[in-house]
């Protein structure tokens, strides 16, 4: 693992190296910092100045999550909880019944997944409502949403079946250089 060091430390030993005339080698014995950091240092306070030596981390854009939104999100979810449960309760419902509500509630988190799905990454809402990703997909494509890809594709077929029923006499090639001079996309 890499080590970390503070700017004050780098800065001490970027100063000893330029300043000082400190050898590499001696500052790698005394401090035990490899010959390679100590040229990244000197090279990025040369272009930079101290600026260079403060730590480049890449930070991971995080949800931003209004917090207001999320507890009235939350309990309309706690809310429609306690009214399945209400309602289960009052007609005496089985087990099965009961699945057949938590159905809805899943149904429900999948629809604000959706709903954001734009905003943010798919991969971090179903983190944060806590949802299996492969279970949102599985929903997708029960709703029957497609994908661009897939409307691509079933333009394409719809384009081709209308070519061939125009033009029987003409094979593949032609078909689709025609569609390629008519839209500008290659068909393979």
């Amino acid at each position: 693992m890499a080590k970390t060091y503070s700017i004050d430390f780098k800065l001490k030993i970027v100063k000893m190296i330029l300043n000082e005339h400190v050898s590499k080698h001696e500052i790698e014995r005394t401090f035990n910092v490899s010959r390679k950091s100590q040229r990244e240092w000197v090279l990025k306070y040369g272009s930079e100045g101290v600026s260079g030596l403060l730590p480049k981390r890449k930070v991971k854009e995080e949800i931003y999550i209004d917090h207001e939104k999320e507890t009235i999100e939350s309990l309309k979810q706690e809310n429609l909880l306690l009214k399945l449960e209400i309602e289960r309760l009052k007609k005496g419902y089985t087990e099965s019944d009961a699945k057949y509500l938590k159905k809805q509630v899943l149904e429900f988190e999948y629809n604000l997944i959706y709903k954001f799905r734009a905003k943010y990454y798919i991969n971090e809402l179903c983190e944060l409502i806590d949802i299996n990703r492969c279970g949102y997909y599985r929903w997708l494509k029960r709703l029957g949403t497609k994908t661009k890809r897939e409307e691509q594709k079933e333009s394409v077929k719809i384009k081709i079946k209308k070519y061939h029923e125009l033009y029987p006499t003409k094979g593949y090639r032609n078909i689709r250089r025609e569609i390629m001079k008519e839209d500008g996309w290659p068909v393979s």
